[in-house]
């Protein structure tokens, strides 16, 4: 997969370079990192977050070829996902981003949360050992102390205020590029969809499920470049998003599906990591038309309306027809 990145992926960004190690930053500083003045933490998050996309590309992104046309970036509170090493869960980062914009520290967000996942084994052996001693005093008394700069300060503003517990929980799974390739939906002779990673056999929602059980959503993306490539995967909370497909980078359109024996019984312009738009929907059903996969018979939502259209009668609306119709 070739994604092309410049300065039009993101408004307001700074043109790129071509080396994935390159900071990202308007005042680039040859002696130092960057290091971001509290009134400069939400204007530079993007250009910060979309450094770590290119390096998460691991070389596969070439940047000012051509500009990523149509294609839109990870929503900004879902930056942090991509920032955060451990690629934790946006909804469980998002008091400790906000916590982080409030605070008077000069470290970037990376920085500021590794330094309280080094502090967190700490303070769950002070809680086990049930000592009288506050947090500050029981770490003072250790043999090997955490050598932690702004130490104090993350104690008052985190760890007296905040549940560092819901920390601890695994990150999201960003895919590599074999994971990824596993991942592109192809269609059988009988225009059934499958993939690599469900060993080729046709994607189900439905069938195999326990009694009460909630049916199995499939997530997409749709990569930037030529050929518009499809990827989707069952995406469980809190250990997939759709921001694993590409490493939280920018997408042609993202959403949800529902298959039955292979064939999508519903389509919803469904991504809180995304939030796509109902032109991105018609670029999504493009997509699919093009790839040859039958919308005609599934019932496809925008997300928020209790309406749902059938696919023939949407396609017709808005004059969307098959690659060379």
């Amino acid at each position: 997969m070739t994604v092309f990145l410049n300065s039009h992926t993101l408004s307001n960004s700074p043109p790129l370079t071509s080396s994935p190690s390159t900071p990202l930053q308007e005042k680039p500083s040859p002696k130092k990192r960057y290091i971001s003045p509290l009134h400069d933490k939400l204007h530079t998050i993007k250009q910060r977050a979309l450094q770590k996309t290119i390096f998460l590309y691991k070389g596969t992104v070439q940047t000012g070829h051509e500009p990523l046309s149509g294609a839109h970036p990870l929503d900004t509170v879902y930056f942090c996902e991509v920032l955060d090493s451990s690629h934790r869960y946006g909804q469980k980062l998002r008091p400790f981003f906000t916590k982080w914009k409030e605070s008077k520290t000069s470290d970037d967000f990376t920085t500021w949360l590794n330094k309280i996942d080094r502090l967190i084994p700490f303070f769950t052996k002070w809680k086990e050992s049930k000592t009288s001693d506050d947090f500050t005093s029981w770490l003072n008394k250790l043999d090997k102390k955490p050598d932690i700069t702004d130490q104090q300060q993350l104690i008052q503003d985190v760890f007296l205020k905040m549940d560092t517990a819901s920390l601890t929980g695994p990150g999201i799974e960003f895919f590599d590029q074999k994971k990824l390739a596993d991942c592109e939906l192809q269609v059988d002779k009988n225009g059934r969809l499958f993939t690599k990673e469900s060993k080729g056999q046709p994607l189900e929602s439905y069938k195999g499920l326990e009694k009460g059980a909630e049916p199995n959503r499939f997530g997409f993306v749709i990569a930037p470049g030529k050929q518009h490539k499809i990827y989707a995967a069952l995406l469980p909370r809190e250990s997939r998003s759709h921001a694993s497909f590409l490493c939280g980078g920018p997408v042609i359109s993202s959403g949800t599906f529902f298959c039955n024996n292979g064939v999508i019984t519903e389509f919803i312009n469904r991504s809180g990591h995304y939030k796509p738009t109902k032109e991105m929907a018609f670029a999504a059903v493009q997509a699919f038309l093009d790839q040859g996969i039958d919308l005609s018979e599934a019932q496809i939502t925008m997300f928020g309306s209790a309406e749902k259209i059938l696919g023939s009668k949407y396609m017709e609306e808005h004059k969307i027809t098959r690659k060379g119709k």
